[in-house]
């Protein structure tokens, strides 16, 4: 609830000076850590205020549900979110390598099984499925993540409608661009790459550039096409 309050607070900051949003952010954290309470917190800073209408604004809209690694199975999953969905609406699966089916220790057959079952749910009951993904042993530390860096990426790349990768610039953009030149990659490392790999309805290889806004847990939105090439390309 803090980041959510926070990510809120960040997108209406053209609306609140400095002084008002730090205020607000210390509000939170004490509202956050039992310190004070609500009505206590509304009275203190008006923008705190602000940030719970907008939330309550879209909170019918929004459910979070807690899983389990050993009990939340792809059928129980099914039975717990369904209700809560119409169609139309996104199921979030964070993430898919933590989804457990029974009696398949393999994980890379666990993965192939859960993305199958995954993708059947999506069209039975006409919702859209978005699986954040892990990545294998070979994609940790690489400068380039690809959707073949991915755990289970056969099953991925097979099943998936889009499939959409991060990456920080700084590391995933091709050296000829940044190697000598400092300031460059200085603003690199504020941001991260959005690559568009698979799309069954659309184009491929696209890269978008978002400044990294982590002090507020999100990425700032108002993104940009990337000009510069990426390693590999």
């Amino acid at each position: 609830m803090y980041r959510l309050m926070v990510q809120e607070m960040a997108g209406m900051a053209h609306q609140a000076d400095p002084t008002m949003r730090i205020q607000a952010r210390s509000v939170i954290r004490d509202l956050m850590l039992g310190l004070i309470d609500l009505d206590h917190a509304i009275s203190i800073s008006p923008l705190v205020q602000h940030t719970l209408q907008q939330i309550e604004a879209y909170s019918s809209r929004l459910q979070l549900l807690r899983a389990s690694t050993q009990r939340t199975t792809p059928a129980a999953l099914e039975d717990a979110a369904m209700p809560h969905l119409e169609p139309g609406s996104v199921l979030v699966v964070d993430y898919l390598q933590k989804l457990p089916v029974p009696d398949v220790p393999n994980l890379e057959e666990r993965v192939y099984q859960a993305v199958e079952i995954l993708k059947e749910m999506a069209i039975r009951n006409q919702v859209a499925v978005v699986a954040l993904s892990a990545a294998s042993a070979s994609g940790i530390g690489i400068d380039r993540l690809r959707m073949e860096h991915l755990r289970g990426s056969d099953a991925l790349g097979h099943e998936c409608d889009v499939a959409i990768v991060l990456n920080n610039k700084a590391t995933a953009t091709s050296d000829r661009h940044l190697k000598f030149d400092l300031s460059q990659h200085d603003e690199a490392r504020r941001r991260a790459i959005l690559s568009i790999e698979k799309n069954r309805r659309g184009e491929v290889d696209v890269h978008l550039d978002f400044r990294k806004d982590f002090a507020n847990f999100r990425f700032d939105p108002n993104g940009t096409f990337m000009n510069e090439a990426l390693e590999g390309d």
